[in-house]
């Protein structure tokens, strides 16, 4: 495999080491793993994605630029990096390659550290770790949980929306309008933040948001099974 974004099996993992193995003369399987990256990639665009997230456990999500192109957000923590980005893009300015189709990258790069110090370690320690089918399994459910963990934004499609409910959601996302109407016009804001809430709930693509998610879980699970 000459790059990251097409599907890559538990059985494509496990010949690629076991032919590794083969080729070198140590003993590759027993090598100590510094560092894991696990992902998926799904046929999605980066409106739907990345774009929305709001943070990870308190962190709020770092901007990937490549010049002044905006192709992703990642939240960087000690042990580890959670990103999603713009496969196509990235693809064609990096190598020149020019893909078909709108594919974003969700990922996962983390040390030992991250999986092994926890209430309830994945276990890798070694390269034998990453073609033990369970460890393998429990690194693509890690996956999907810190997807289910990123708090999001709202998906809204505006062409659906009047003038007046676009003013009231840019109002309530501008940090300088919202800290406005919050200091000087309190009882308005706490109005405003009522209609807020209820236009959220009432315009909020659920559908498009779960969508996004089965994505996501039909890549894992093919990878897992295959």
């Amino acid at each position: 495999m000459k790059n990251n974004y097409q599907v890559f099996t538990f059985n494509q993992v496990q010949e690629a080491i076991y032919n590794l193995d083969a080729y070198f003369d140590f003993d590759l399987l027993s090598a100590e793993v510094k560092k894991t990256a696990i992902a998926v990639v799904i046929s999605e665009n980066e409106d739907n994605t990345f774009r929305n997230w709001l943070e990870y456990k308190g962190n709020k999500p770092i901007l990937m630029r490549n010049s002044t192109r905006i192709y992703g957000a990642h939240f960087k923590g000690t042990n580890y990096n959670i990103k999603g980005y713009d496969k196509t893009y990235q693809t064609k300015a990096e190598s020149n390659t020019k893909l078909s189709e709108s594919l974003i990258r969700f990922e996962l790069e983390a040390n030992s550290r991250y999986f092994n110090n926890r209430k309830h370690p994945i276990g890798i320690y070694t390269v034998a770790d990453l073609v033990n089918k369970s460890k393998f399994d429990a690194l693509a459910d890690e996956l999907l949980n810190i997807y289910d963990t990123i708090k999001k934004q709202p998906i809204i499609n505006y062409q659906k929306l009047k003038p007046k409910e676009i003013l009231l959601l840019g109002a309530m996302k501008d940090k300088d309008s919202f800290n406005g109407l919050k200091k000087y016009h309190k009882h308005s804001f706490k109005l405003l933040r009522k209609d807020y809430s209820k236009l959220l709930d009432s315009i909020a693509d659920v559908e498009l948001e779960n969508s996004i998610r089965r994505k996501i879980l039909e890549q894992i699970n093919y990878c897992k099974n295959n």
